[in-house]
């Protein structure tokens, strides 16, 4: 299949299902030693063929990895799949997927990301999320029911329009009190989601799965669903409620809701 003319960026998600940690450590460690270097830019100098890392968040228990790159202009699904199964298919699953649009990552580029790694490496962890004192967890949602879940999207689209403050926006989307979506990415097709969501200190794995199967229902199977772990967010500092909320209502705004 041909790559596509448009000159404009696409975006893809990644899901990385972990089967080889060492494998991972050390295509790991290659990026880092990459990026430590002060004398190379990994983006300039090709060293992803092109594409450009955005955000990965990792399972507490390294058991899952998931990431969002923007691509080189004109690239397509075969051509990122056939770039990431390259980089990580000797110690991961991968189930990539073009992202149709993404609510929460406006600001977010592959220049901050690589700074989150050289980060890393000096002090063991990432700059930390802008957001409150609740933990991160991450969910895969693939679609069950089409028509239903094209009609939910539309909904919450008509909700965020109207919404003149954030409160506003949880209470008509019956987000329960103290959690916050901050980041979306629709997939094209009938793919589903991915989401990152801030929810209370509290929560376990039990009450995320009964959260996100609330707001959902029976519209989307929500696997896998992971806490992240907070050390190794790369590129997550802008991931934050007033960021989401703003770009939740210029996208309803503006422009369709992905329908499916």
């Amino acid at each position: 299949m041909a790559e596509d003319n448009n000159d404009d960026p696409v975006y893809f998600f990644v899901a990385h299902e972990i089967t080889d940690p060492d494998a991972w450590g050390e295509i790991y460690h290659i990026i880092v030693e990459k990026c430590k270097s002060p004398f190379v830019d990994i983006i300039a100098d090709n060293f992803w063929g092109g594409y450009e890392p955005i955000m990965s968040v990792s399972s507490d228990d390294g058991d899952y990895s998931c990431c969002v790159w923007r691509s080189k202009p004109g690239s397509n699904i075969e051509s990122f799949s056939s770039f990431i199964n390259n980089l990580t298919g000797r110690a991961a699953t991968n189930s990539p997927a073009p992202i149709q649009m993404q609510i929460g990552a406006a600001a977010m580029c592959g220049g901050a990301w690589i700074n989150d790694i050289k980060r890393m490496t000096k002090y063991g962890h990432a700059l930390a999320y802008a957001g409150g004192e609740g933990q991160l967890y991450c969910v895969r949602q693939h679609i069950q029911k089409r028509v239903e879940y094209a009609a939910f999207n539309a909904k919450n689209a008509l909700i965020a329009q109207h919404s003149k403050t954030k409160d506003e926006l949880l209470e008509g989307w019956k987000v329960p009190a103290g959690c916050y979506p901050l980041f979306t990415a629709y997939l094209s097709g009938d793919l589903g989601a991915m989401c990152i969501w801030e929810v209370p200190k509290k929560f376990n794995l039990v009450d995320f799965q009964s959260m996100i199967d609330g707001l959902t229902h029976d519209l989307t199977e929500n696997t896998p669903v992971f806490k992240v772990n907070h050390a190794t967010l790369i590129n997550g500092r802008l991931l934050h409620f007033d960021f989401y909320f703003h770009e939740a209502v210029v996208a309803a705004q503006s422009t369709p809701r992905p329908t499916m």
